[in-house]
């Protein structure tokens, strides 16, 4: 169930950061090559059939993280300025 979670949470990262993306190509060739792994393998969650699309999708949820942290940081410094 944690790990459902989890991977759920990193799901909603990288949806978050190809649509704040800057670079709209490079977001769209990564969510083509994760939703090209999601049909390759069907329904079959097995983390076997995940491996090779992890890093990708631990790059573009840290993307995301990144680009919420910098956000967060800036309303506050401007909140105490």
């Amino acid at each position: 169930l944690l790990e459902n979670i989890f991977w759920a949470v990193i799901a909603l990262f990288v949806f978050m950061s190809v649509k704040w993306s800057r670079n709209v190509k490079l977001a769209r060739i990564f969510l083509a090559i994760i939703l090209y792994f999601a049909i390759v393998t069907g329904p079959i969650a097995h983390a076997r059939y995940r491996i090779p699309i992890e890093p990708l999708l631990l790059i573009s949820a840290f993307s995301a993280g990144s680009f919420l942290w910098i956000r967060y940081k800036d309303k506050t410094l401007r909140k105490s300025q």
